[in-house]
């Protein structure tokens, strides 16, 4: 997997920690001026690759929220 995927010009940085048994995703998203939020933990998944895939989308969406005002 990817570590860093761009988007309508804004970076996502998908982070994946291994927790307690589960995979917990989070993602960070840097806007072109260099602006970056983080999501905080966006919830606990089976498998590494769900919390990855899950991690790009919400992070895809919230650009798309940001960018369709």
């Amino acid at each position: 997997m990817k570590g860093c995927y761009t988007y309508r010009g804004c970076s996502l940085m998908p982070l994946i920690v291994f927790e307690r048994g589960a995979y917990v995703a989070m993602v960070v998203v840097r806007e072109p001026d260099g602006v970056e939020r983080a999501s905080g933990a966006l919830g606990r998944f089976s498998f590494r690759s769900g919390a990855y895939k899950f991690a790009i989308d919400y992070g895809m969406a919230e650009i798309d929220k940001r960018t369709n005002r």
